[in-house]
């Protein structure tokens, strides 16, 4: 079988260099939805409406010209935006890390696209308390080294957000809701009493969550004994 690098369609309208491309209702190439997951990159030229173009497939590990939505700054994880833009803003279409920084809608940001996306994580230690951020998401915390209780609030439950957590010591780690969001009930994955917060404190018990529905956290997998806040 003949495996081909590019695909080739007829814009639906007029479409910008260096969009996300996905097909409309009547199999035409349209900018895609912020979320959509993308046929590919318009090259780098402007297309009318019934020109026929050839879309860049994205593959991972490699470095891709896309429009930014919004300023991005060197090194800031990537994410589709509405219009077939990119941005920082996270959502559950996480693309890749900017190479370079570009200072608002509509400047040509270059990102080095991670088609496994979320499941490429870094692992991080804290021995004190901490917050997360939106910027956070993909990341696993651990306790190792931790002398004494660590608690860790989680920021604003967004949809596409996920987070991991494992004890590093024997101490409690606490994962802590922004407000009265909620996390999940371990044992069922319900969603449990808003601001309440869940901890564990033998070495080895790891949480991962993910935000599918703003403002709860559900649950991806959990080990050990985590309980609510009495």
């Amino acid at each position: 079988m003949e495996v081909k690098s590019n695909l080739n369609g007829t814009a639906s309208g007029a479409l910008a260099p260096y969009l996300r491309l996905d097909y409309d209702e009547n199999g035409q190439l349209a900018a895609a939805g912020a979320e959509a997951v993308e046929l590919g990159i318009n090259p780098s030229r402007a297309h009318a409406q019934g020109d026929g173009l050839t879309v860049i497939p994205l593959n991972g590990r490699c470095i891709m010209r896309f429009t930014a939505s919004a300023a991005i700054t060197k090194g800031d994880k990537v994410y589709g935006a509405a219009g077939g833009k990119v941005s920082s803003t996270p959502n559950s279409r996480y693309i890749g890390k900017a190479t370079n920084t570009v200072s608002g809608d509509g400047s040509y940001v270059d990102v080095l696209v991670l088609t496994d996306g979320p499941s490429i994580t870094t692992v991080e230690a804290k021995t004190e308390d901490f917050t997360l951020t939106a910027a956070d998401s993909g990341k696993t915390i651990t306790t190792v080294g931790a002398t004494g209780t660590v608690v860790g609030t989680l920021p604003a439950a967004l949809p596409g957000l996920n987070f991991g957590f494992r004890v590093g010591a024997a101490q409690e780690l606490r994962v802590d809701p922004a407000g009265t969001e909620k996390l999940p009930t371990p044992a069922t994955g319900v969603p449990g009493t808003g601001g309440k917060y869940l901890v564990a404190d033998a070495d080895g018990e790891t949480l991962y969550i993910e935000c599918t529905k703003a403002g709860e956290w559900s649950l991806k997998s959990v080990v050990g004994t985590w309980t609510f806040e009495a």
